[in-house]
């Protein structure tokens, strides 16, 4: 085995690993602060994926240009979404609030479809063809983008809960929902803005990511399965579990497509879950 393809196999897992990460975090995030499971998570990122899209299309706006709109728009409608429909929900069980979110799985899958139609697209970049190398390693420009920002972004998010106002109160509604609200914490508004920033984070993975990776309407589906998979496989309510969970579960799937073909490569990540609920059942760094 030559040892430099190893070393190529595991530096592109662990960059795609970081955007796994950051799609993750957005849900962790709203689960911790909620306790909702947004089933739609996936969903509001093909959104953002197929905005950037639209903005090529139309504008011939690079997809890292795109970020500028599509960031605030998912905001937004996180914030609207939540303000007008889940936190009412929420308000009357919270199971009816996640069957919400996933009926709003297959409508966002239906209203992409008939607008776009089925057809596998992508959007390319300037960078698309740039390479950055390292010693006898190599990396694409969309990879190298993508890793680079979804590190900067987790050392924002870390320092906007640290040390702000806001990310007080954050971690007040994770601790203790009840003793927040003693403390005169608006935890309506918290939760919003939450959702709002959880939504957000896909309005950046999104267009970070079309350059890489080919959009359809049901990838939804796949991001929210794979965002909920290294949620627990990191710490169901750990934010830095979740960004060593997308590390892992980059490296893991890289790892296992490489050794392996065909069904059994996707098997991998899945059976790397197992055994790690198997050995430790809250989950690498465990629940905070």
């Amino acid at each position: 085995m030559d040892l430099t393809i190893l070393l190529q196999v595991i530096l592109q897992g662990l960059m795609l690993g970081a955007m796994y990460g950051l799609v993750s975090l957005g849900m962790t995030l709203i689960f911790v602060t909620t306790g909702l499971m947004n089933f739609a998570h996936g969903s509001f990122m093909a959104v953002a994926m197929y905005l950037a899209l639209s903005l090529f299309t139309a504008f011939h706006f690079d997809p890292y240009v795109s970020v500028f709109i599509t960031v605030p728009t998912l905001f937004i409608i996180g914030w609207i979404l939540f303000r007008f429909v889940v936190r009412r929900l929420l308000e009357v069980h919270i199971l009816m609030a996640a069957q919400v979110t996933l009926g709003m799985l297959w409508v966002i899958e239906s209203v992409l479809s008939t607008i776009y139609g089925n057809n596998i697209q992508s959007v390319p970049t300037v960078i698309g063809s740039s390479k950055v190398y390292l010693g006898p390693l190599v990396v694409t420009g969309p990879y190298l983008v993508t890793f680079v920002v979804a590190a900067i972004v987790g050392v924002l998010l870390f320092l906007l809960l640290q040390k702000t106002d806001f990310g007080r109160s954050v971690r007040a509604l994770m601790q203790d929902r009840k003793a927040a609200e003693l403390m005169g914490i608006r935890v309506d508004r918290t939760q919003t803005a939450v959702f709002g920033l959880g939504l957000a984070l896909l309005g950046l993975a999104g267009p970070l990511v079309v350059p890489m990776i080919s959009v359809s309407p049901f990838v939804g589906l796949q991001f929210t399965l794979f965002a909920f998979m290294i949620m627990v496989f990191g710490g169901s309510s750990n934010l830095l579990g979740s960004v060593v969970g997308g590390l892992m579960f980059g490296l893991v799937d890289s790892l296992g497509r490489f050794f392996f073909t065909g069904n059994i490569a996707s098997l991998i990540p899945f059976s790397a879950l197992v055994l790690v609920l198997l050995l430790r059942p809250g989950g690498l760094l465990g629940e905070k």
